[in-house]
């Protein structure tokens, strides 16, 4: 009567092995799955990981407003799936839903009543003036632009319809690579 008791104690053992083998290996593969991670190896052989993943806020009328850790590749309406998506009272008539994020930024869902605000509220720092949209007036408070620069800037985006990128300011009068590198600070490409 030793004998199958002892069987069956290994039967056990050798189960409870399996089954933990396998809830590791099924756990293991879900992780590589949804985190995408880019390994980088730097001089001197050493690994970094560096996160495909960007940090914004979503606030207002949703269901779960908060801090979001999501791939960088995403639009607002995943981020608004993210948080439990809209409530009752969400106002979503202002909302550009195909609206791309962007790292570090707060994202505002209106409720009904609410006078609409928009979807992205970046920080102090990060306010940047749109040169294919400022007036003459807005421009001349940028640090090193005058009157004249501003007319200029102005001048050139008649011309071009729009510019594309921030060095397409080199094409304007007045305007060089040292003072383009100071405009960087304070303008950009919408």
């Amino acid at each position: 009567m030793a004998f199958p008791v002892r069987l069956l104690k290994a039967i056990k053992v050798v189960t409870i092995f399996f089954i933990l083998m396998f809830v590791s290996v099924s756990c293991s593969t879900e992780v590589y799955e949804e985190d995408p991670v880019e390994v980088v190896v730097t001089e001197g052989n050493e690994v970094s990981e560096r996160s495909e993943e960007i940090i914004v806020e979503i606030k207002g009328a949703v269901a779960r407003p908060g801090v979001y850790s999501i791939p960088k590749d995403k639009r607002l309406n995943d981020l608004l799936e993210l948080a439990g998506g809209k409530t009752d009272l969400s106002d979503m008539r202002s909302v550009n839903l195909a609206k791309k994020l962007k790292d570090g930024e707060s994202y505002v869902i209106p409720a009904v009543g609410e006078e609409p605000v928009p979807t992205s509220v970046p920080s102090d720092e990060e306010r940047k003036l749109d040169i294919n949209s400022a007036t003459r007036e807005q421009l001349m408070e940028v640090p090193g632009i005058g009157p004249a620069t501003a007319d200029n800037i102005l001048k050139k985006r008649d011309e071009l319809g729009e510019f594309k990128t921030i060095e397409d300011l080199l094409e304007v009068d007045r305007i060089g690579d040292k003072t383009l590198e100071k405009l960087k600070e304070y303008l950009e490409v919408g």
